[in-house]
């Protein structure tokens, strides 16, 4: 059983708005609420969960979440099909990882003391991050059909190690560095390999398609690649190319209408 829990980048960016905004929050509070929303976000990551499932109230959750269809609803404007629930319960974001161990970062960043239970934390989804990058998922737009090796899946792994080989290096995290650097440098070496399409000049959705997404501008975000970096500029412009809109706004990806989302 697991659940899927969608606003790790709200969490991750409300630090950072934090950090930046020079937001005073009282210090343990805001440790102890990182490491309750990275636990409760670690219990529902995927089949191979690091942690125990032991609380009835999430057992509960999990059957109400799968996902129905209402076929007696019409949708609104005639948009159906109408479902409740939520088919992502049964998905893998591999994502999920890079989004906590940023929240954690940037708490360690803001001057949030450590604690053991988040050097615990951290260092098991670490474990679990190194055994299981390599795997195909649904990505952050919870696509519906056969899992697949997603760009910003793979990055945000990245991240994820990148974070963790910086609190190791300042101290404030044990764990094997030079593991560590090496596997940031695997997995960078194998997205910017398999992840970037050198006759377009652009990173792709997944391994191997032709497809674009918005997620691949989050690559100089992260600091995957630099911002002047000649792929990320071709990235940029073909999303622009893509998926801009006359308005002004970016939609998310193509869709097998030709449409996009």
């Amino acid at each position: 059983m697991r659940l899927s829990l969608a606003p790790r980048q709200d969490a991750c960016q409300r630090v950072a708005s934090n950090r930046k905004g020079r937001i005073a929050v009282e210090p343990v509070s805001q440790r102890n609420q990182a490491v309750a929303a990275a636990e409760t976000v670690a219990l529902v990551l995927d089949e191979g969960s690091p942690l125990p499932e032991t609380a009835a109230d999430v057992v509960d959750l999990a059957r109400r979440l799968q996902e129905r269809e209402l076929r007696w609803l019409p949708g609104y404007e005639n948009s159906g099909p109408v479902r409740i629930g939520n088919g992502a319960v049964d998905q893998l974001q591999l994502d999920v990882y890079g989004y906590v161990i940023k929240t954690l970062y940037l708490a360690h960043q803001c001057g949030v003391a450590r604690c053991g239970d988040a050097a615990v934390l951290h260092q098991r989804l670490v474990e679990h991050l190194a055994e299981r990058w390599q795997t195909p998922d649904e990505g952050i737009w919870e696509i519906r059909g056969e899992r697949r090796h997603f760009v910003h899946s793979k990055v945000m792994a990245w991240a994820a190690i990148d974070r963790t080989i910086r609190l190791v290096e300042s101290g404030a995290l044990d764990a094997d560095l030079f593991a560590l650097i090496e596997l940031r440098a695997a997995i960078h070496q194998e997205v910017c390999t398999l992840g970037f399409d050198p006759v377009r000049n652009t990173f792709t959705q997944s391994y191997g398609s032709h497809e674009i997404d918005a997620a691949l501008l989050l690559i100089p975000r992260v600091g995957f690649l630099p911002p002047d970096d000649p792929r990320v500029l071709g990235t940029v412009e073909a999303v622009r190319q893509q998926l801009s809109t006359p308005e002004g706004l970016v939609r998310r990806y193509p869709t097998a209408s030709g449409s996009t989302a």
